[in-house]
């Protein structure tokens, strides 16, 4: 037992005194107090930082901003408004953010891990794009072009949002950084077009990007159009290195309206037609001999052979063609017209220029090089045929008013419908091109699935728009001749 002393000394460190208590009762409530002003601070934050992610959902999935107004974008290129759920980037990026083929084009990766990773993110034809950050960021929405300045699709909208609302989905995009990988793309139609884009080939990308939905047969249901990637080519010669990668990896199923006005030669080269199969071209001649290239409108082969058939006998006439020898396939493209010609009476002569051929004195001139310039006069009664890659009006007139009969060929009929206002090229692939989509078969979800596509392109049934155009997905050379279209110049002479 202990002495009383120590009993007394224990009992009152353990028994506080009034004093001590005090103390301790006053540490307790400032404890309490800071206790809550962090809790209440930590729940401002997380409430903050969940009305932030809403708003940046809010953005991606429903194109609403704050306060629930409809986010305004441009499509385009930044023409033609929308607005709301219409420009959500869900659309066409998907739920994960990590794209594919949604909606007009082939859509890329916009998690925020794959927009800022220090190297950037590879074009197609492996140039790199570099990283964005916030501020690039929303440039980029604002005004459609990359962080490079390189201008986006004309799919991709040009966006109204206020700072805070950039920050938001920027927020919102790094939360879906753990989202599922893509490491399957799925196959789309790849729209093949120059990287410096020409008049005609923005009119043709517009056009096919913004193809009309409705049905166009009196069906109530709209028309379900395949998704479209545009791959862009700097110049021709690189053509064969991206086709070789897109058959490679598996992202194009096709190519489709492949725009080759003055870059024919290098497609033919490249081999197209043992890689992808190629819908309906825009090229001014021949891509070279393949069974690939389908839904084709007549080329220069087919153009030539229908100039050369004109409704009198030929019986006993010099007929004159001048072609360029450097041109790819010119000597079996020679071969095979001097044996149609010849089979139908022609004496045929082939030359590299206008002025060589005219010294011949032919009755008649086929222009597969440009014609060049006229001389003074001409024999009475000669005719000049052109096909439609050497359609130069002024070069045209000079030799109509030197007096040549001049007559063009071209592959498709140039006027529709009793309009007599001629149909410009981009517009006539647009129209075909537009239909076509609508009558392929689904694409693939997985790239294991393309060659069964692509069989069954090989069974699609002839396309015809009303009365103005047939096109066979498949022609031998004579068909092909019977589609051509021939005119005098200048246009509406008989």
């Amino acid at each position: 037992m202990l002495p009383p002393t120590v009993q007394t000394m224990f009992r009152r460190l353990l028994t506080p005194n009034r004093r001590d208590r005090y103390k301790r009762t006053r540490a307790a409530n400032v404890a309490a107090w800071v206790l809550v002003i962090l809790i209440v601070m930590l729940t401002t934050t997380l409430a903050a930082q969940d009305l932030e992610q809403s708003l940046g959902r809010s953005v991606f999935v429903d194109g609403q901003g704050r306060d629930g107004r409809a986010v305004i974008g441009r499509v385009a290129g930044g023409t033609v408004p929308m607005r709301g759920g219409a420009v959500a980037c869900a659309n066409c990026h998907g739920s994960s953010g990590a794209g594919g083929s949604e909606g007009w084009v082939e859509a890329p990766d916009i998690r925020w891990f794959a927009l800022s990773k220090p190297y950037g993110a590879r074009r197609a034809g492996g140039a790199a794009r570099p990283p964005y950050d916030r501020a690039q960021f929303a440039r980029m929405l604002r005004t459609g072009k990359a962080v490079d300045g390189i201008e986006l699709d004309p799919a991709m909208p040009r966006f109204d949002l206020a700072d805070d609302e950039v920050d938001a989905l920027v927020d919102y995009l790094t939360l879906l950084n753990d989202g599922p990988q893509r490491n399957d793309v799925r196959p789309a139609l790849v729209l093949l077009m120059p990287e410096t884009p020409t008049l005609a080939s923005q009119r043709l990308l517009t056009g096919l990007q913004t193809c009309p939905l409705v049905a166009t047969d009196g069906a109530s249901v709209p028309r379900t159009l395949p998704a479209l990637r545009v791959v862009r080519y700097r110049d021709p010669d690189q053509i064969n290195a991206l086709l070789s990668d897109m058959a490679r990896d598996g992202s194009a199923a096709a190519l489709f309206a492949p725009y080759l006005v003055g870059a024919e030669d290098a497609f033919a080269r490249a081999g197209a037609g043992g890689r992808l199969p190629v819908l309906l071209p825009m090229a001014m001649g021949d891509l070279g001999n393949t069974s690939q290239v389908l839904f084709a409108l007549p080329g220069l082969r087919a153009q030539a052979q229908a100039l050369i058939a004109p409704p009198l006998s030929a019986t006993g006439q010099r007929l004159a063609i001048t072609i360029d020898p450097a041109m790819l396939g010119a000597e079996a493209l020679l071969a095979h017209l001097r044996v149609v010609a010849e089979g139908m009476g022609w004496l045929v002569q082939a030359y590299n220029d206008s002025n060589a051929a005219l010294a011949g004195a032919p009755d008649a001139m086929l222009a597969i090089a440009a014609p060049g310039n006229p001389p003074a006069s001409l024999p009475a009664g000669f005719r000049l045929w052109v096909p439609a890659m050497h359609l130069q009006p002024a070069m045209l007139q000079a030799w109509a008013q030197a007096g040549a009969e001049v007559r063009i060929a071209l592959p498709y009929p140039p006027t529709a419908d009793g309009d007599r206002r001629w149909i410009p090229p981009a517009d006539a692939w647009v129209a075909a091109g537009c239909e076509l989509m609508s009558r392929l078969p689904p694409l693939p979800a997985h790239r294991e699935g393309i060659d069964t596509w692509r069989a069954a392109l090989s069974t699609q049934p002839p396309m015809q728009l009303g009365e103005w155009l047939h096109l066979p997905a498949q022609a031998t050379d004579s068909e092909a001749a019977g589609r051509v279209f021939l005119s005098r110049w200048p246009p509406g002479g008989p």
